[in-house]
């Protein structure tokens, strides 16, 4: 029976000795602190934030969300459009209803439309109208001398250019431009 007792005490004191080393360990783990990487990252305003915390999340990047979006949205109401359509004809000497004669997309293309500044010192920007001779571009408020890039206006010119615009925040300004190909 003695033998009994000291394996009992023994397994007791192992025992004991298991689970206060057990409780021990986790409360060593939970104290030491963790070595974050160090990595930086990079915020939209430029500044650069580093790890943090006992799981290492970056730290949150400065509030500059919120000023950034009001200024894209300022700009965003800065700008109007102009648009409109491009006609072209007559295309053929003589059109007859079984044949009709119909201004081909590459006809379109090589009519582009120049937008210059109002005093036509600078040119803003070059619109090509598409394959039906419909165009848009999107421009910032302000007046604008609006013309035909090319000399392929045709022998009869066009009608509706050149022409003085102003383009105003949120609006869209209209125009229709026929050119006069001069077959007769």
């Amino acid at each position: 029976m003695r033998n009994f007792l000291i394996v009992f005490a023994v397994l007791l004191v192992v025992a004991v000795g298991a689970s206060a080393f057990v409780a021990s360990k986790k409360d060593l783990d939970e104290q030491t602190p963790l070595a974050c990487s160090l990595e930086a990252k990079v915020c939209p305003d430029g500044s650069a934030v580093s790890r943090t915390g006992p799981s290492c999340e970056f730290a949150k990047c400065p509030q500059v969300k919120e000023q950034e979006e009001i200024e894209k949205t300022e700009v965003s109401k800065a700008k109007g459009t102009l648009e409109g359509v491009m006609t072209i004809g007559p295309v053929c000497p003589v059109e007859r209803i079984d044949t009709p004669c119909e201004p081909t997309p590459e006809m379109f293309a090589a009519r582009k439309i120049a937008v210059y500044t109002s005093d036509r010192k600078s040119l803003v920007t070059t619109v090509t109208p598409n394959g039906t001779g419909i165009f848009s571009v999107s421009l910032e408020s302000g007046n604008y001398y609006v013309d035909l890039a090319s000399s392929q206006s045709g022998i009869g010119g066009a009608s509706g250019l050149p022409t003085l615009i102003t383009i105003k925040s949120g609006a869209a300004v209209q125009l229709t431009i026929d050119v006069d190909t001069g077959i007769r």
